[in-house]
């Protein structure tokens, strides 16, 4: 279903992740960025880039379930960051977070999100078997 691939010529991404993924068959799941807010909205972990990098993937994960996806059904992730340097412990919480599995991902340095507290934003794209999807 999700096979992830590096290729040999030009080597494999700094961050860890894969250079690309071939997908055969099932539900594609897709979100919205998924940030650091709470169910009232509010932003979580003001200032801090690691509790909002927590926070954004377990709302991610919440989307998915809703789904019927998982974390490991991701293909693809794309984080945006308010800056580079928030890079680091980015990628850290992703690899506490996601283990061995690791999809290509793309990193995006904005000028904002939409709420100037929030440091990062997270979308991604999930493939599951049909008969594991839900209907809405």
């Amino acid at each position: 279903m999700i096979q992830m691939f590096n290729s040999p010529s030009i080597g494999r991404a700094p961050s860890g992740a894969a250079s690309g993924v071939k997908i055969t068959g099932g539900a594609v799941v897709l979100m919205s960025g998924q940030v650091a807010w709470n169910s009232e909205g509010e932003v979580v972990g003001e200032g801090d880039i690691e509790t909002q990098t927590r926070v954004a993937f377990d709302n991610v994960r919440k989307v998915l379930e809703l789904a019927g996806a998982k974390l490991e059904d991701v293909a693809k992730f794309n984080f945006y960051l308010t800056s580079l340097d928030q890079r680091s412990t980015v990628l850290k919480v992703r690899d506490e977070v996601m283990g061995s599995h690791r999809p290509p991902s793309t990193t995006i340095v904005v000028a904002s999100l939409v709420d100037s507290k929030l440091l990062i934003e997270i979308d991604c794209v999930a493939i599951i078997p049909e008969a594991e999807a839900r209907s809405f």
